[in-house]
């Protein structure tokens, strides 16, 4: 099963994270309530490229590894966009 699509959903001071892989599950996060848009973009421009296409199964690997290739970039905003696409629940 892999991460096919990851989109944010921004009303005001919130961003709703919307994760689906390839065979349909889908799954639902938030990130913090600061700085929305800023956190989204990162979200996109940083953390989706890395996990588009990766197994869901491997997220905590895949974590790690992302945070290892990252870890010069300011801490606040990349955080704030990986625990919002991190797969929260499926269907």
């Amino acid at each position: 099963m892999r991460i096919d699509a990851i989109e944010t959903l921004r009303r005001g001071p919130l961003v709703v994270v919307r994760v689906s892989t390839d065979d349909g599950a889908v799954g639902i996060g938030q990130t913090a309530p600061y700085e929305a848009a800023v956190t989204a973009h990162v979200l996109h421009e940083l953390v989706a490229p890395f996990f588009l296409g990766r197994e869901v199964w491997d997220a905590e690997a895949l974590v790690d590894e992302f945070l290892r290739q990252t870890y010069k970039f300011p801490s606040s905003f990349l955080l704030r966009g990986l625990g919002g696409s991190r797969r929260r629940s499926g269907t």
